[in-house]
């Protein structure tokens, strides 16, 4: 099973952050595959040349807010995680969104149960503006009521609660 990590390669310095902590995170044992997109069509057909239900757990570094992620400054399309569900493991596999403020709201409560379902799997993202800390870390599955409050849209720092290091592989 792989580890993959997706990064959006059109972000200037902070594409830069992402690849290195991309590239530490690989170091661990295991097969990790990094991939550098410049748009979601890239990442759909990078995922679907790996075989179907290799791919355990998903990292996306990129820019996000409430109910939304980007890449290249473009939303991500309704359909595009349907296009490569079958790539994950199943129901135990996980996406994890490492984006700003993607679950954050009753918006970002819509868009986790949305790609739960769409994904077959766990889903995880935050609900404050993330940097070196990364705060309001949550998870939900497919059928499940998102257990998190819409409160958050702080800033990141240790203290706030769920809260982990960039480089962590967090609590899952």
């Amino acid at each position: 099973m792989s580890y993959v990590f997706i990064y959006d390669q059109t972000q200037g310095w902070l594409t830069a952050s992402w690849w290195f902590g991309a590239a530490l995170r690989s170091l661990r044992p295991g097969k990790d595959i990094i991939l550098n997109i410049r748009s979601w069509d890239e990442m759909v057909e990078q995922l679907n040349a790996l075989p179907k239900g290799s791919v355990e757990r998903v990292e996306y570094w990129g820019h996000g807010l409430s109910s939304a992620v980007h890449c290249a400054g473009v939303p991500l399309p309704e359909d595009v995680l349907e296009l490569v569900a079958d790539r994950m493991t199943g129901p135990t596999a996980l996406w994890w969104w490492r984006t700003c403020k993607t679950f954050w709201g009753e918006p970002g409560h819509d868009f986790a149960k949305k790609c739960a379902e769409a994904l077959g799997c766990r889903v995880a993202g935050f609900t404050h503006w993330i940097w070196l800390w990364q705060s309001g870390l949550t998870a939900t599955g497919p059928e499940e009521t998102a257990p998190w409050p819409t409160t958050g849209g702080k800033r990141s720092w240790p203290w706030r609660e769920n809260t982990v290091f960039c480089t962590s592989s967090g609590p899952f």
